[in-house]
């Protein structure tokens, strides 16, 4: 009864709605009504308690809270996401997400002290890979000058940040993903337009992402606040800062002084060719000249060449013991840490070569990892020093929630474990300081472990000896 009354009543039109899924059978409307109130005013609660079939859940129920605004809501989900809940914006709530502000609108809105922040961060640990030879290394600042001199001509140009980071470094380009393959380079413009001036767009859709270069740091940094989750195409779409190890000339605003220069818009869309061919950097000089340095917006581990620039290759892995991948780890916004994965088990193609950062913020029980086939075993650190404090954070949090990330891949599933009694069953070098990363097949069940005892014993019963003794001890026995 309680179920059908509350399926006829309608949800306030303008509540904020976040779907909260795992939760408890148990669980009641004022738990969820105290756990939120916090945050401020609550409108609406539902708990969903049977499924599309109309029974009864069995494992766990899920439920919709509507809250007051954008504000409130985003702080809730960020906050006990960090706590181990899992929440998200609902379906309804992202179809009527406020679109971006028009251009007018935008030039007069200046991105907040944090976005700023989060692009020196990014931009700064992606050049201090570039002038570091391994990552307990001091940075080498003749390295690093070289390196922005004949990569970002216009590092040092900047202007519209807070005044004490003017002497920071910021790119003025972002990384665009989860663009669908048919989706061109109009559609990308139309979205991100409204943010500034738009310089270049390259796009990769058939890799799913795409690079927009503003004239400025500060429309850099304000596509990153209010493009993330913007609808193109069919899809919600991520945004990051461009990796300046990667990419070239966008440290720095424009210092092009071009007369005739005209960026981007509604008419010139329509004429020009939006973007450049994907260009090659020279090899920086911390790499061997055998490895060539593409345009994925991968960070660079200065311990290890970065394997998973390379192509594939037939015979077994030689990777062992080497840095497999370099990037970013989440799981929130404000919980982000750049890592180094090292492969001790199995094939170094376990990451896909775009893969630009995991996202941890699902949690699930270790011994999910036990129902699964393991295809490879990585161990997780921290990419240098400057990232070790949020590592730490990661390496405490995970060990007491005693759970694993979860991160589903188009061929398999990726677990992040802490250095606990479980995972340690699993790589029993594990460190104290280290996260374990287990590639698994869903699809295939573990191998069963031989009794090394029995294995035995079958051996000696093969052993027309052994039988001969083993009857003579019977009849003894008699």
């Amino acid at each position: 009864m309680e179920n059908r009354e509350r399926s006829r009543s309608n949800s306030p039109q303008n509540c904020v709605k976040l779907h909260v899924k795992n939760l408890p059978l148990a669980c009641t409307q004022e738990y969820l009504a105290q756990a939120f109130r916090q945050f401020g005013k609550v409108m609406d609660i539902k708990i969903i308690r049977k499924g599309s079939n109309g029974q009864p859940l069995r494992d766990c129920v899920y439920g919709f809270v509507g809250l007051e605004n954008w504000e409130i809501a985003n702080k809730a989900m960020q906050t006990l996401n960090a706590n181990g809940w899992i929440i998200n914006f609902s379906r309804e709530t992202l179809q009527k997400k406020p679109i971006p502000p028009s251009k007018e609108q935008a030039r007069h809105l200046q991105p907040s002290e944090k976005s700023f922040h989060y692009n020196s961060q990014n931009t700064n640990l992606m050049l201090s890979n570039i002038a570091r030879i391994h990552p307990t290394h001091p940075i080498d600042h003749v390295m690093l000058h070289n390196f922005l001199n004949k990569q970002h001509p216009s590092a040092s140009n900047i202007t519209g940040v807070p005044e004490h980071m003017k002497k920071c470094y910021m790119v003025r380009e972002v990384w665009v993903g989860n663009i669908a393959p048919t989706t061109d380079k109009r559609i990308i413009y139309d979205g991100f337009k409204n943010f500034g001036d738009v310089e270049a767009i390259e796009t990769f859709s058939s890799k799913g992402f795409a690079f927009i270069k503003y004239r400025k740091v500060v429309e850099a940094t304000r596509a990153y606040e209010l493009g993330d989750e913007t609808f193109l195409d069919g899809r919600y779409v991520k945004v990051a800062f461009a990796d300046p190890s990667r990419r070239f000339d966008i440290v720095g605003d424009s210092i092009s002084e071009d007369p005739n220069f005209k960026p981007i818009d509604d008419e010139s869309i329509k004429n020009i060719f939006l973007g450049h061919p994907s260009i090659i950097l020279s090899t920086p000089p911390s790499l061997p000249p055998s490895v060539k340095v593409s345009v994925v917006n991968n960070p660079i581990s200065k311990s290890e060449p970065n394997r998973s620039l390379q192509t594939a290759k037939s015979e077994p892995s030689t990777s062992l013991g080497t840095v497999v991948w370099s990037g970013f780890m989440t799981r929130s916004k404000n919980y982000r840490v750049g890592i180094d994965a090292t492969l001790v088990q199995g094939n170094d193609d376990c990451f896909p070569s775009t893969l630009y950062h995991v996202n941890i913020s699902h949690r699930v029980q270790l011994s999910e990892i036990t129902k699964f086939y393991i295809l490879a075993l990585v161990i997780i650190e921290s990419s240098n020093e400057t990232q070790q404090e949020i590592f730490d954070g990661y390496l405490k949090y995970f060990s007491e929630k005693q759970r694993a990330g979860y991160i589903a891949m188009k061929t398999s599933v990726l677990y992040v474990c802490p250095p606990i009694d479980e995972a340690k069953k699993l790589y029993p070098a594990l460190k104290d300081s280290q996260l374990l990363g287990v590639f698994v097949d869903t699809q295939r069940k573990p191998e069963k472990q031989k009794d090394p005892h029995l294995e035995e014993i079958m051996n000696l019963l093969k052993n027309p000896e052994a039988i001969k003794h083993f009857n003579t001890l019977k009849q003894y026995l008699k």
